[in-house]
């Protein structure tokens, strides 16, 4: 018997002793062979096989809060001054403001691909609907020349200016009769407006 400090020690050791023993009886009275494994025991189905596999790695990309983070992340990164020339070229290039290396003399004209350069610079033929002589055509022919030599506006774009022209004197024909008179190709250009304006 061993010897113990106090009546607190002592019992504590008698009731774990007692429980060892109890164990030992347990195992006795089910009867328990020796070679037993878990492995020989028929299973009781609970889980399928397809619930006991590990579960594949998710992207973590994939994640709402992972997402909402590298917002913040870069919006932290992208609003800071620069400290340094290469940081400010950096920023500046990502906002769209810079060109990216390596230099393409294309870079930027996607939507320009598919356009001629004829179609940029030859603008004569959406004047079929201005006057033959006066001041209107002269305007416009400069109107042309001016677009034409623009490289910073789509074709798209130089066809819009040339229609506003055509749309802002079909609004003032008034103006134009009493300023210019109703002779000439310029009564067939304000008449030609106003049918356009009633169909």
């Amino acid at each position: 018997m061993p010897h113990f400090r106090d009546e607190d020690e002592e019992l504590l050791y008698r009731i774990e002793e007692a429980l060892d023993k109890r164990e030992i009886q347990i195992t006795q009275k089910l009867n328990i062979p020796e070679d037993f494994s878990f492995s020989k025991v028929e299973p009781l189905k609970i889980w399928s096989k397809e619930d006991l596999k590990k579960p594949e790695p998710q992207d973590p990309t994939d994640n709402l809060w992972y997402q909402l983070e590298r917002e913040e992340h870069e919006r932290l990164v992208n609003n800071r001054v620069p400290y340094n020339g290469f940081e400010e070229m950096i920023q500046l290039t990502k906002q769209g403001k810079m060109w990216h290396y390596p230099i393409d003399n294309e870079q930027g004209i996607e939507e320009e691909k598919d356009v001629s350069f004829a179609d940029h610079v030859f603008l004569d033929d959406l004047l079929k609907d201005f006057p033959k002589s006066g001041p209107i055509r002269k305007f416009m022919e400069q109107v042309t020349v001016g677009l034409s030599q623009n490289p910073h506006l789509t074709v798209k774009e130089k066809h819009e200016h040339i229609e506003w022209y055509k749309n802002y004197f079909q609004e003032k024909a008034m103006v134009l009769k009493d300023s210019f008179g109703e002779t000439g190709d310029l009564k067939t250009f304000l008449t030609q407006e106003n049918k356009e304006k009633k169909t």
